[in-house]
């Protein structure tokens, strides 16, 4: 019997990406927690102690570039996460992406059309954005109230909020935005601007009655996975994408109602534990394909 895949992440952050990137806990830290024979890379690792890698849209320096290569020729499977267009970026990360992809034996996306890109050029796998449970305990308390409202992300995506921003307005809403920074004109409006920290987002965001998701379904926005509306979930709190959706949210038994509902979902289908689930079976499926050189495709 073939020894058992012992598997590092790799995430961005080894390519000079900041290290609270979300990805980094969605993608690399959450799953390999959960991997019986899985770790995520924080310097204390030795790489020779790891026959599998996972390369977490770790790819832009010539340190990934030659580290897979290093990994390929010694045996070893090596798989490409990517969670974001990052093709459409530039012409560089194209070229980039075109030269470490052929070194991987296989990729693994956040959502289908990036997994549809992906496919192009080696068998490609969805493995969606799945929560870390155990770091998602505070609980939104319904309350019936006027809903106080919150957006959170990256301020970089606040021009998605401006479609919903008329109907706050309209009904006389308090909003708070959680973001790293406070962008023109959001730093004109009566809004309640509040920090983001990794160990205090959760409380702010269990602390309100909706949160606001609007989302575009053009540009990086088609191919992005919907984790924010995950994240809201499994804090109890409901999830407005639309202003139609917000209005219905004015009720307060509704809002209970979502709250129940939406958190049953995230923990029966988007627990990460699934996810590390996917990732070893992967993993093994490639390492025997590798042995017996059956070229077959495997099935994610």
């Amino acid at each position: 019997m073939s020894q058992l895949s012992k598997v590092l992440f790799l995430p961005c952050f080894m390519d000079g990406l900041s290290p609270l990137s979300a990805s980094v806990r969605f993608r690399a830290q959450w799953p390999a927690k959960y991997m019986v024979d899985g770790e995520c890379f924080d310097g204390s690792q030795r790489m020779s102690d790891f026959n599998a890698f996972v390369f977490q849209k770790f790819y832009l320096t010539g340190k990934a570039r030659s580290l897979a290569h290093a990994f390929r020729d010694a045996g070893h499977i090596l798989a490409f996460d990517l969670c974001d267009a990052d093709w459409l970026l530039s012409d560089d990360h194209r070229t980039r992406l075109l030269t470490i992809l052929p070194v991987m034996h296989f990729a693994v996306a956040t959502t289908e059309p990036i997994a549809e890109w992906l496919r192009g050029w080696l068998p490609t796998y969805v493995i969606p954005d799945r929560l870390d449970l155990a770091v998602h305990t505070e609980r939104h308390i319904p309350q019936n109230r006027e809903p106080r409202l919150i957006w959170f992300g990256n301020s970089a995506n606040l021009t998605t909020l401006e479609q919903m921003w008329p109907t706050v307005c309209g009904l006389g809403l308090s909003l708070t935005i959680l973001a790293d920074r406070l962008i023109p004109p959001w730093d004109e409006r009566p809004v309640l601007f509040v920090p983001w920290t990794l160990e205090g987002a959760n409380a702010v965001i269990a602390d309100h009655d909706v949160a606001l998701n609007p989302r575009m379904e053009t540009g990086h926005f088609a191919f992005k996975s919907d984790n924010k509306t995950l994240t809201a979930w499994a804090l109890g709190v409901p999830v407005a994408k639309m202003p139609e959706q917000l209005m219905g949210l004015m009720d307060f038994e509704l809002r209970k109602l979502e709250s129940s509902a939406r958190l049953m979902e995230v923990v029966a289908h988007h627990d990460v534990r699934i996810s590390a689930r996917q990732w070893a079976s992967l993993f093994e499926a490639w390492k025997e394909r590798e042995e017996c050189g059956d070229k077959a495709d495997i099935r994610g």
